[in-house]
């Protein structure tokens, strides 16, 4: 995207059983989704990836996923509820599509006690 081209933000808190886990912020193209359901402040009851798709023309082709480890800011500590000590994993997740044109940046924050991520690799 060029520089300063507008977006737009959904921001949330995930819970499970009524505690935070996870802080999640996602990043849109204005232009693409500002008519859309993902431009309202509730959930997307179809799925923000099937109405990108849509929209954009164009299937999700591949994720690249940034990950990386840190202790909390005071503000993160107290939103995530965490015990002293425990740190939080940044994961940051680009959709592209087979053009690799970006069509999400879902930019998360997972508290470390609360997560264990598997990633399959393929050998080839």
């Amino acid at each position: 995207m060029p520089e300063g081209a507008p977006v737009l933000v959904r921001r949330r808190i995930m819970l499970v059983d009524e505690e935070p886990y996870q802080l999640g912020d996602s990043y849109y193209r204005h232009e693409l989704v500002k008519d859309t359901a993902i431009a309202q402040p509730q959930p997307v009851e179809q799925g923000v990836l099937a109405v990108l798709e849509r929209v954009h023309g164009k299937p999700i082709s591949y994720y690249m996923d940034e990950l990386s480890f840190r202790m909390p800011t005071p503000q993160e500590s107290t939103a995530l509820k965490l015990d002293p000590g425990v740190c939080v994993v940044r994961a940051v997740r680009i959709a592209y599509d087979e053009d690799d044109a970006p069509l999400e940046a879902f930019d998360q924050l997972l508290a470390g006690d609360k997560h264990v991520l598997v990633y399959e690799v393929s050998a080839e």
